[in-house]
Formats: C-alpha cells, structure tokens, sequence
C-alpha cells in the first residue's frame, strides 16, 4: 500500500499559496501521497493547477474525502448527489487521484450517524441500488468509490461492507475500512487479532485503510473515543502487517490529527514518523507514490 496523509488540511479553494505553503510542509515532513478537499467546488484551472503544483513538490493526490451519501434520506436531493460525484469523479482523474470516500450512508441525513432504519435490509438495498447508478462514471473516470462505515451507518458492520461491495459488483466500488470506528469492548484488547482477521475477510474490497487511534474513558457505559495517533491502544504494527496482502496501489492513510493543544502540521509529523518507525522495525516498505491505480492494472495485463 502507499502511505498517505488523507487529513492534509488543503482545499482547493483556499489560497494557492496557502494551498502551497501547506504541500511544502508536507513535502518537509515526507508524505508523497496526499488527500484533498474541495474538488467538486473547484474550477478545472484550479484542478490542474494543483496537480501541477503538488507535483513540483514530489507529491501525488491519490484521494478526496467528500462526504457524499447517494442514497440521501431526501428523495428529492438524489441527483444533486448524484452530480455532485460525477463532478468530482471527472475533477479526481484529472487531477491524477486513485479514489473518493464517501459516507456509509444514513437516514439521518448527515450519512455517518444514528438511525433506526439503518440497520434494516431495505437501507441496504437503498444503498446498494442508489451506488449501482454511479458505477457507470466511475468506471469511465477510472475513479474507486469507496464509502467509509461506521457503526452507525447503513454499512455498519464488516458483514455488511462485503455484501455491499459484492452486490454492486465493480471493481471501481470498494470499501474504505476504518477499524478505530469500528471498535468495540471485545475487540479493543487484542486489536491486532481483529484487524488482521477483517481484512483477511474482506481483502481487495479494501480500497483504503483509515488509521488513527483510540483510547476507552473509564465509565460504566463503553465510552471508546479517538486519541492522538501513538497514545493509544491501536496495535498498528498489526493493521501495517495485515496490509501487505492488498494491491500495492491502494491507501494507508493517516486522519484525524485531533489534539487541540498541538499544531496540525506538528501533529502530522509525529504520526508519520511514528508509523514509519513501525514500519521500520517490521522491514516494511510502502509502494512507490506513482504506482497509481491506473499503472498497477497496466502492469498486470
């Protein structure tokens, strides 16, 4: 996998040169592959602009969080969806980009959150039948969809994520898998043995690794909240270990640098250097920042 900064901070409608001076810090910090936000507001000069830009810094932008939820709870705001992501699938392959994330998909309306209906088949099939209609522009774009799940949303569970990936039946429809947000009392004790199993399960319909940390607060109800990458639970000499047995194009992506006492961009050079300490003591090695989806398929023809 490639090793990614996906929460970089930079959306393309900020400031070029704040835009700029942010790639330059990462560059300095030793990220090659990044996430950004803002493509489906940009305009197409800014686009290529970036790319360009990101490029004098020996950087790719492989990813963009958007938040998107096809299968909105809101009927009426569907196709707006619905070209909002065809928009950004057409922005992502001209910057160079490899996939977007969307959400797992909610009835309450913001697509990440608690509903009751979420849990039923009929969300499912909703979703299912709703991303079904994207995979056209997807595949056109050469642009991986891959929705980000937690425990609250439709996608809620591993079963789930499979059984999702599986009935759309694209290869440019997979999962982006996040086990912080699917953390649980019996799995947090020994979350190397989880994580290796879940991706073992759900193998190439990973298009990317969300990886951050999370720490339990000592109350009677199970309280388990993110923590600064590096001071908490996570076993990630596991989930870089599990890594290694999915396409080398895909994302191993660090988000959510959330210690407010720290500069972000402190934050970022710590939890890379952490991981790549990690990934030293294993003899770890990342794919190479320009093995992009695109040129993986390529090779193997």
């Amino acid at each position: 996998m490639r090793f990614c900064c996906n929460d970089t901070g930079i959306n393309l409608n900020k400031d070029m040169f704040e835009n700029e001076a942010a790639l330059k810090r990462l560059h300095e910090i030793g990220f090659e592959v990044i996430g950004v936000h803002g493509v489906d507001t940009a305009t197409e000069d800014t686009v290529l602009r970036f790319r360009d830009l990101a490029e004098h810094y020996g950087i790719t932008v492989a990813m963009s969080p958007c938040g998107s939820q096809p299968a909105h709870p809101d009927t009426r705001k569907r196709q707006i969806e619905h070209d909002r992501l065809k928009s950004i699938l057409r922005k992502m392959k001209m910057i160079g980009g490899d996939l977007i994330h969307i959400t797992g998909g909610s009835y309450d309306g913001t697509g990440w959150w608690y509903h009751p209906k979420n849990f039923t088949e009929e969300a499912l099939d909703d979703v299912v039948a709703e991303t079904k209609k994207l995979v056209p522009y997807a595949e056109d774009s050469g642009i991986c969809i891959c929705p980000e799940t937690t425990q609250w949303c439709i996608i809620y569970s591993p079963q789930r994520m499979k059984e999702f990936v599986d009935r759309v039946a694209s290869d440019n429809v997979q999962i982006t898998f996040d086990p912080v947000n699917h953390m649980q009392p019996g799995r947090i004790h020994n979350s190397g043995v989880w994580m290796r199993e879940t991706i073992d399960f759900l193998g190439d319909r990973i298009g990317q690794l969300h990886v951050k940390d999370v720490q339990v607060e000592p109350h009677l109800v199970s309280q388990i909240n993110e923590a600064p990458l590096g001071t908490g639970l996570l076993d990630h000499e596991a989930v870089i270990t599990a890594s290694r047995g999915l396409e080398p194009w895909k994302l191993f992506s660090l988000e959510h640098f959330n210690d407010p006492t720290v500069d972000p961009m402190v934050q970022r050079d710590r939890g890379y250097r952490y991981i790549e300490n990690a990934a030293h003591q294993l003899g770890h090695k990342w794919s190479e920042r320009r093995l992009t989806r695109q040129r993986w398929l390529h090779s193997k023809i």
